[in-house]
This record gives C-alpha cells, structure tokens and sequence, in this order.
C-alpha cells in the first residue's frame, strides 16, 4: 500500500478485506495521508449523493396571493393586533398556532400571514353559505 497513486476506493476495498481477515500487519496499514484521502473520497460521495437525492425531489410551488389594499395600508403594530385577534377566533387558532410573529417577522411576511388568515376567513364564510 505504499503506491501513492492508488485510488482511495482501492485502498477502502483493501482495508475492508484485511479487517475481514484480520491480516493487517503493521506493515500493510494505511498511511495517514491514505486515510485522510479515504475520509475526502467519502465526504465527497455522500455530499454527490445528498446533491442527487435533492436533484430528484419537486421543489415545492408556492404561490404568493395579492395582498388586499387594507392589509397594505396598515402598520406592523395594526397588523400584529389584528394577528393576534385572529389567532383567538377557532376557525383561525390552527392555522395560526405554528408561526411566531412578532419580533421575527418582517412586515411584509406579517402582511403575507395576515392575507392567509383573512382568506382562510372568507373560505369559511363562504362554505356557511
């Protein structure tokens, strides 16, 4: 093993087989340089392998909705107000209980949540209908 040119999943196959064995005398052991070659070769197949596993998954669609004029029109402390309003009423708590809003959020992602809610609403009422 002390070819220098050797393909690291050669030396991986060789190391497999000799502790298979148990053959490996201290002659025949990896050099340090060898192994930190075999760790690269390895880091390298599992980032390839991660970069096709995501290649092969369908990014999400998402579709922003048109934010309504009067959502537009208000301010972070309004918006944070009607939020929290709306995160008391039943229909919306579900929906709402899983995002955290104030402090983190910008304006336009509350905006964007507030117009979720505000739609969600309208279905609703328009199911009761």
């Amino acid at each position: 093993m002390k070819d220098h040119n050797t393909d690291p999943l050669d030396v991986l196959d060789v190391l497999s087989h000799e502790a298979g064995l148990g053959a490996a005398d201290a002659d025949d052991k990896p050099t340090a340089a060898e192994l930190r070659d075999l760790d690269d070769v390895i880091a390298f197949a599992r980032t390839e392998l991660n970069r096709q596993a995501r290649a092969d998954v369908a990014p999400v669609a998402r579709v922003q909705r048109a934010v309504r004029p009067s959502i537009l029109a208000m301010s972070r402390d309004a918006l944070l107000a009607r939020i929290a309003e709306l995160r008391l009423m039943p229909a919306t708590r579900l929906a709402a209980s899983h995002r955290h809003f104030a402090g983190v959020a910008s304006d336009d992602d509350l905006r964007a949540s507030l117009e979720d809610l505000e739609a969600l609403l309208d279905r609703i009422g328009e199911q009761r209908r």
